[in-house]
């Protein structure tokens, strides 16, 4: 064989390689932009039919040792999606599904100590939960004391994410069951029926099973974007007092003074 011919197989290679991933990256596209299409026309008709039930949160989410929220009711449930041009067309890039769980009573929360103050807020800020501030000043203008009043409304998103070259989809919750964050992928081909309604039981805190299901979920670790704050103690300060020398210092303290007077 020839070099010249050896050089033209080497390119029919190539170019079966290239149609081979062309054709592979266009059934993943295909597959994820079907998935995610049908993600939403779930979660659509989903949020219509909430917006009447309305709920109820069966577990409570805890902010740490502050306090928790009982009682939530969810409510104003909103499903969108984004597009994305891929091999000269529109498919569909993400899916997101919003709403909320409120309940009547506020949570006042009091800190004496600047810093943990400042760390409870971190972790509010973090969560998405909407609160207030009031700070006590001394006549030094230094923060003494620190009250919120934390409003019981928990902001939940989950958002659907294409992985088109890989022909995955990715989930991204916030606030889903707990405060928190958790990434969760599957392969186009595990989303169906089923798969839904298990998504549904989640939304609506009936189950963690959706969590453990997919092949890739053994690989994916609980995410906690904020740091808990500690629990808040006072700062007790008691004077320190002064031990006399031992006696036979003093002793010899006193004779040298003798001396020296006389």
């Amino acid at each position: 064989m020839s070099l010249l011919d050896d050089l033209k197989k080497k390119a029919e290679q190539l170019q079966t390689d290239e149609q081979t991933r062309s054709a592979e990256a266009s059934r993943n596209i295909a597959a994820v932009d079907g998935k995610l299409r049908q993600i939403f026309s779930y979660l659509e008709e989903l949020a219509k039919t909430l917006a009447v039930i309305k709920p109820e949160v069966s577990k409570p989410f805890i902010l740490g040792a502050e306090g928790k929220f009982e009682g939530l009711r969810q409510s104003d449930y909103f499903a969108d999606y984004r597009l994305c041009n891929l091999q000269n067309r529109d498919h569909f890039d993400n899916v997101s599904f919003l709403f909320k769980s409120t309940a009547e009573r506020a949570l006042n929360v009091e800190f004496d100590d600047a810093l943990f103050a400042e760390r409870f807020e971190k972790s509010l800020w973090g969560y998405n939960v909407p609160f207030k501030r009031d700070d006590s000043l001394n006549a030094q203008r230094k923060i003494v004391k620190v009250n919120f009043r934390v409003s019981p409304e928990v902001r939940s998103e989950f958002l659907f994410q294409g992985e088109h070259d890989a022909g995955r989809v990715k989930i991204t919750c916030k606030n889903a069951g707990r405060f928190g964050q958790d990434e969760l992928t599957f392969d186009a081909e595990e989303i169906d029926t089923a798969w839904l309604d298990e998504l549904a039981k989640f939304i609506m805190t009936e189950t963690n099973r959706f969590k453990q299901m997919g092949r890739h979920q053994q690989v994916k670790v609980s995410i906690q974007p904020v740091e808990l704050p500690v629990p808040a103690y006072k700062i007790h300060e008691e004077p320190v007092e002064e031990k006399a020398p031992p006696a036979g210092i003093v002793g010899a303290v006193k004779g040298l003074w003798e001396i020296w007077k006389k």
